[in-house]
């Protein structure tokens, strides 16, 4: 088969090209990074299928979430309800409700307004005693679980980039899980741990009558 010469120097040239743009898969990554400026550097990222690396799965506790929702709000109306010098009684989480009973039927109205301003998702369900019963929608609870997930995935995310890899994928898996994949990865069991962290933010009160001597060698006033 005659092939003319224009086109062996051209297959040759896009095959030398190729070889040139492909270089450095051959180095490691800090042997790249010091070549000259003029140099390709850019290296293709393997895949689990190819470099090997962490495979997790995640699960979300939404019933968790949903617990601690409903101990926010008890303490919303807590406050509410105070302010407004309306008196109650036995105001506990009981499932996933709050309930609740006030000293005076006759403010069934009034409590209601107020807890509304509180959270207008609430189902405000009021017995003839003064007992009510708050509850929120299935379409807050949704949403709200909607939420905690995609909270949850830039956390996952944040931790996954302070480890370095290059290019995780992160995404959501069903209604309460969370797929993360790290090519490269050698040591699972750290990155389980590190995911596995629960953040909490606690907010104190300070004593500025306090004596900060005495604070600092563990005598620190009660709360």
């Amino acid at each position: 088969i005659y092939i003319p010469r224009w086109k062996e120097i051209l297959i040759i040239a896009v095959c030398l090209i190729g070889v040139w743009f492909s270089l450095p898969n051959f180095f490691s990554k800090e042997t790249v990074e010091s070549w000259p400026s003029w140099m390709p550097k850019k290296q293709v990222v393997l895949g689990l299928d190819l470099r090997g690396g962490a495979h997790l799965l995640l699960e979300v506790d939404l019933k968790t979430v949903q617990k601690e929702q409903m101990t926010n709000l008890m303490d919303s109306v807590r406050g509410s309800l105070r302010k407004e010098r309306i008196g109650y009684t036995g105001l506990k989480v009981q499932g996933d409700s709050v309930v609740l009973n006030l000293r005076n039927p006759g403010d069934v109205e009034n409590a209601r307004k107020v807890i509304r301003q509180t959270d207008r998702d609430l189902e405000i369900d009021a017995g003839g005693d003064g007992l009510l019963t708050l509850t929120l929608t299935q379409q807050a609870i949704e949403q709200r679980q909607r939420h905690a997930l995609e909270q949850s995935i830039e956390i996952v995310r944040r931790r996954v980039d302070e480890t370095g890899t290059s290019e995780p994928m992160i995404q959501q898996q069903g209604d309460d899980r969370i797929l993360v994949q790290m090519p490269g990865v050698q040591d699972p069991t750290r990155i389980k741990n590190l995911l596995g962290q629960t953040a909490k933010l606690q907010l104190r009160l300070v004593d500025i009558n306090g004596s900060l001597d005495e604070a600092l060698r563990g005598h620190v006033p009660p709360g």
